[in-house]
């Protein structure tokens, strides 16, 4: 089970799934490659936030979403551990795109949603190596 250096459990799953289970297994619940790709991505472009329920902000279903989401889908690769929507304080969703569609590889993960105002990440996977970028 890979544990983010950058990202804590609250900020991962909503409030309701870290109150009822326990807190050491949650990271399990994900996809060790899309935690390893905000990793990478947090060092790459400084700090980032998913959820920020747990210091009092809005968001709660940014990474993880259970059946009782407003924003579930049985398909959705955040309902499976699978994806992330992380947030930069020192750069745009967009900035950070632009540069991605210039490397020749990006480790991790293998599509990113356009048009947004934040960074969705996934681990979907794709007919090839090369990142994936996707309109919802």
């Amino acid at each position: 089970m890979y544990v983010p250096k950058h990202l804590i459990i609250q900020e991962i799953v909503p409030r309701d799934l870290y109150d009822i289970k326990d807190k050491d297994q949650l990271f399990g619940l994900f996809d060790e490659q899309v935690l390893m790709g905000a990793d990478w991505l947090r060092n790459r472009y400084g700090p980032m936030t998913c959820n920020n329920w747990h210091i009092g902000g809005d968001f709660n279903w940014s990474g993880f979403r259970t059946v009782g989401s407003p924003h579930y889908s049985p398909g959705s690769m955040h309902s499976v551990g699978k994806a992330l929507d992380l947030k930069f304080s020192k750069i745009s969703a967009e900035e950070i795109r632009d540069d991605l569609r210039k490397l020749e590889y990006v480790p991790h993960i293998t599509r990113i949603e356009d048009g947004v105002s934040w960074l969705h990440i996934d681990t979907k996977p794709t007919n090839n190596n090369k990142l994936h970028f996707f309109k919802a």
